[in-house]
């Protein structure tokens, strides 16, 4: 029988046995090892985002799930955990506030006994709330028990805020669309000073600026291509519906339009007024124009004038080239300047029942159907059952037509 001292004996010349075969091997080397590094966050805000980078490589990658906590520093120059940083709720809060640590975690790679590992370096990336980014590039692991950012830390930042009054296309530092009032924000990858340009486009016009980005700059973009505004003076609402589509009370100006293409300088502007369209072409060069449209600029208004000696209580109007003369237009509503206009119709509003000798009846051509060819028959009945006719009416801009007797047919 074997006694248990020869059973020790023979069990730790084996294990010896294999640490000197491992030695052989591995040259006496010593094994890899899980270290832990803090990052403490003294920027002075709540950082939402980490970052990490082996120095030299180029994509930041995924950001980190932080597990932030508390850490105590013992006498034996290592950082233990207190306590996980927790919500009210009870859950782990992943946002490492002011004063918090990140416990980053990497392998020290094997190296031969005696010698000191040489670590990596790496890159690292704060993002706070409001979105201002800190970081540190090339830290050195060899040698250092934490790494602290600071607000010093801070990259710089660039505000790109659209005053233009359009829409804009930005090219460079980044590549995005925003609309006025709206701003884009520009990081750069280090904290290195650096001028860029910052160019933007609208239409085919292309704007560039350069600016020194040694700290937070907000620019105001706001040059822009020359633009068309139209005017109404017509007395009467309008549709615009190309290049763009507005309605443009009386009195009242449109948006602003750009002009598009620098090498095109007519701009063709096609609205409503009533049931007509007009075509009006405007040239743009370099500068702001304005389109006023005027009396002239919407389908005419015809004063019925009545010197037929009798009371008219029938009014008629049609196109030339049809045969019905349809209802009577006298119980169309009037508009606030008394003017027969079915656009303002309701039931409430005033309408006209007939007038006497002497007195006259207005009608806008805009509450009947367009006639291109201006060309308009007219009848007027007293209320003896007389009518009166005009036929084949060219009329183009306002105009008064007087009814007598010699109007009979």
């Amino acid at each position: 029988m074997v006694k248990p001292t020869r059973l020790i004996i023979k069990a730790m010349v084996t294990i010896v046995a294999l640490f000197c075969v491992t030695a052989i091997i591995w040259g006496c080397a010593s094994l890899p090892r899980t270290l832990s590094f803090p990052i403490v966050n003294s920027t002075g805000a709540n950082i939402v985002q980490i970052y990490i980078r082996d120095t030299g490589t180029m994509s930041w990658g995924q950001r980190v799930r932080m597990q932030p906590a508390k850490y105590t520093y013992t006498q034996s120059g290592s950082y233990q955990v207190s306590e996980y940083v927790r919500d009210y709720s009870g859950n782990i809060d992943y946002n490492l506030a002011n004063g918090n640590i990140y416990h980053y975690s990497f392998v020290a790679p094997r190296v031969s006994d005696g010698q000191t590992p040489q670590y990596k370096s790496i890159d690292i990336k704060f993002v706070d709330a409001n979105g201002y980014v800190y970081g540190k590039n090339n830290v050195n692991l060899t040698n250092i028990t934490q790494v602290v950012i600071n607000p010093s830390d801070m990259y710089p930042m660039l505000t790109m805020q659209n005053n233009t009054g359009f829409p804009i296309s930005i090219n460079s530092p980044i590549t995005k669309s925003i609309s006025d009032g709206s701003s884009a924000r520009y990081i750069p990858e280090s904290r290195d000073y650096e001028k860029h340009t910052v160019s933007y486009s609208i239409g085919d016009y292309v704007f560039n600026n350069e600016v020194y980005l040694n700290w937070h700059i907000n620019l105001a973009l706001t040059e822009r291509p020359p633009v068309v505004t139209v005017h109404n003076n017509t007395g009467y609402p309008i549709t615009i519906n190309s290049p763009f589509w507005q309605i443009v009370d009386n009195g009242a100006s449109s948006y602003r339009y750009p002009k598009k293409s620098i090498n095109t300088n007519s701009q063709n502007i096609s609205y409503n007024s009533g049931t007509f369209t007009y075509n009006k072409a405007v040239t743009v060069n370099n500068e702001d124009v304005v389109l006023t449209l005027t009396e002239a600029d919407r389908p005419p208004i015809i004063t019925i004038e009545n010197n037929t000696g009798n009371t008219v209580n029938l009014v008629f109007l049609r196109n030339h080239t049809t045969s019905d003369w349809g209802h009577n237009i006298i119980g169309i509503p009037l508009d606030s300047t008394g003017i027969a206009n079915i656009a303002v119709g309701t039931a409430s509003d005033v309408r006209r029942g007939s007038f006497t000798n002497k007195e006259n009846f207005k009608v806008w051509l805009g509450s009947f159907p367009a006639n291109s060819s201006f060309k308009y028959d007219i009848r007027i009945d007293d209320v003896n059952g007389n009518p009166y006719v005009k036929s084949n009416e060219g009329i183009t801009k306002d105009m008064t037509l007087t009814f007598t007797h010699k109007d009979k047919p």
